[in-house]
């Protein structure tokens, strides 16, 4: 356990990986006429200091962490 959280769930994996696929699915979220936010909105949840990927990696250290002190 402690190997995936020191080796996955850092910022700079998550980031890269992050970007990886958002480069991948851009072009589709451009394209999508029905999409609920604007393209920017997509850019800016997937990248800089407000990333949701810094949400999942603060929420999951956190509940690793709490689950370890009631185990």
């Amino acid at each position: 356990m402690q190997e995936i959280a020191q080796k996955y769930f850092t910022e700079a994996y998550m980031g890269t990986k992050t970007a990886e696929i958002s480069d991948m699915i851009l072009p589709y979220v451009e394209k999508d006429p029905t999409k609920f936010h604007t393209t920017e909105q997509f850019k800016e949840s997937v990248s800089g200091g407000k990333s949701l990927v810094l949400l999942l990696i603060g929420t999951t250290v956190f509940a690793l962490l709490y689950r370890r002190r009631r185990v």
